[in-house]
Order: C-alpha cells, then structure tokens, then sequence
C-alpha cells in the first residue's frame, strides 16, 4: 500500500517541479515568483508561505536536483564493490535521474553558462568540488598508475556532462541502459594500463 504525501508536501514538490521546468526553459535568473505563481495557478502568498524569497526557492530546487548524489554515496561506498561497478552506479545514478527529471539537463547546463555572481553559481561550485574530493577519496584506494585518479575524474566530469547534452538535444531517451557499464569498464581498462609517469 502507498503511504499517503501530507498536502503541504505536495504543493511544495510541485512548485519545485514548476521552478526546475521554467529555469530549465529560461535559465535560473529569467524566472520570476510572479510566473511560478501563474504557472501553478496559486496566489503570491501561498507561494511565498513556502519559500521567502526566488533565492530560496532556487536553492530549494538545487537541493532537490541535486538529492541523488548523495543516495549515490552511499551506494558506492558499500564494501566488495569493483571500481568498475562503483563507476557503473554512478554513471547508472546520472542517467536514471536525467530520464527522471528531463528537464535538469537543461537548467544544468544553463547553470553552467550562467554568469558567476547568479543565485546559483555558488551552489552550483560548491557541489563540483565536494563531488570531486569524494571521487578522489574512492579513487585514492584504488592504486591508480601514475596521473589515473586525475584523469578519471576527468573522464567521469565528461561522461556526466555528455548525458547531459545529449539529453538536451535528444532527449533521455536516446542514452541507452548499457551505455553506464560499457563507459564503466572503457574508463576502467584505460586507466589500468596508462603510464605511471
């Protein structure tokens, strides 16, 4: 039996949906309360009783697309994991939420193109580099030849950043399940042999 979302719940995950699908459309700083309002058809108020502020509601909506992540860290820091598989569930994480929530690719990516001082710049720093000292802390145990945790970051950061764009441009569809362990093992076999200089 489904356990039943309080109503309150409900309205809030809708306005961050609305506000994830109108940044997606407009980029973070084209959107206004006045449209979110409009868009869910609710008054002003209700929507401030929410959320103070636009600030806070995009920090919400950060919060929110970003949630995954840390489901993820859990997940690859179970012990008896391959780097293959640990990498598998991270590129398998990406994709999942990607045809999920199709629209974050590209508030993402208009993220990533917004100027430094928008509300979300910060975020948006903060998490890259928290993601990147967990990669390194799981790659460090791994006895990496020579530059290869560097490098696989790298690789992963690309990885990621090709789903997104491909989503964008041809929707989640087109990225396929198998697409996760086949990059997986390519980035694994690639670092194993690299040189140690």
């Amino acid at each position: 039996m489904k356990e039943k979302t309080p109503k309150g719940d409900k309205t809030r995950r809708r306005i961050l949906e609305t506000a994830l699908a109108l940044m997606a459309e407009k980029g973070p700083d084209a959107v206004s309360m006045r449209e979110i309002s409009a868009r869910l058809r609710i008054t002003k108020p209700v929507l401030y009783y929410y959320f103070k502020n636009k600030n806070e509601l995009i920090r919400a909506s950060f919060v929110e697309g970003t949630k995954h992540f840390q489901e993820l860290r859990f997940e690859i820091n179970k012990p008896g994991l391959t780097l293959e598989q640990k990498l598998t569930r991270i590129f398998a994480n990406h994709l999942d939420f990607i045809k999920r929530y199709p629209d974050m690719p590209k508030c993402a990516l208009k993220i990533m193109a917004a100027p430094e001082t928008g509300a979300l710049s910060g975020l948006a720093r903060e998490l890259k580099a928290r993601n990147r000292r967990e990669l390194r802390l799981m790659l460090e145990k791994e006895n990496l030849p020579g530059r290869g945790a560097e490098n696989m970051i790298h690789m992963i950061s690309a990885v990621i950043s090709y789903f997104m764009i491909e989503a964008r441009e041809h929707g989640a569809a087109c990225l396929e399940k198998t697409l996760p362990g086949r990059l997986a093992r390519l980035i694994c076999a690639g670092a194993r042999s690299g040189k140690t200089t």
